[in-house]
């Protein structure tokens, strides 16, 4: 173990990032979050049920339109998924007629989801550019890049969009958060 290893073994919270055991992936198999807004490359699935039937798997496309049979393009670029739902209905209540009298319904959910390029730049392990799912988190985007580097700050991570610093993330906050949400669930006895 060279001495930076060693240096870097005794701040807290580094080791997570070293260990094999552990991994950091976004969870893609839960709910879509409310504030997740629709981009290009997301995956809509529209299931119109009741009085009329249809499913429909459509792909947003780079200009932020899908392209429904029947109807033409609906633009949902930068929406959450409720706000598509509604946009998304309204435009097929007036093909499916079942729709205003309330026998049919629209569920809208998200299929395969887009990938994004985040660069993470400073005192990081692995500086670079990595391509991570959209749901992925910061913690996500540290674990791939191998965590803040021996002089960087576990307190002080910035998201920084168009020049603009976004999001200001403490790691100990996240890992002490993370640690009782997970002890919560198991009663965990050391002998």
């Amino acid at each position: 173990m060279t001495i930076a290893e060693k240096q870097r073994s005794l701040i807290y919270g580094a080791e997570l990032f070293n260990n094999k055991n552990l991994t950091f992936e976004p969870n893609l198999r839960m709910a879509t979050p409310p504030n997740y807004r629709l981009a290009a490359e997301d995956e809509l699935i529209i299931d119109v049920y009741g009085y009329s039937e249809a499913q429909h798997k459509l792909k947003i496309s780079p200009e932020g339109y899908i392209r429904i049979p029947y109807l033409g393009p609906v633009y949902v670029n930068g929406l959450t998924i409720e706000e598509a739902r509604q946009r998304i209905t309204k435009q097929l209540s007036t093909i499916y007629s079942g729709i205003n009298s309330g026998k049919t319904s629209v569920q809208l959910t998200l299929g395969s989801i887009r990938s994004i390029r985040v660069l993470l730049i400073g005192e990081v392990v692995n500086p670079g550019t990595y391509t991570l799912p959209s749901l992925a988190t910061i913690a996500n985007a540290l674990y791939v890049s191998g965590g803040p580097g021996e002089n960087g700050s576990f307190r002080n991570i910035q998201i920084i969009r168009n020049g603009q610093v976004i999001v200001q993330f403490d790691l100990y906050d996240f890992l002490k958060t993370e640690i009782l949400l997970a002890t919560s669930f198991y009663k965990i006895r050391i002998l």
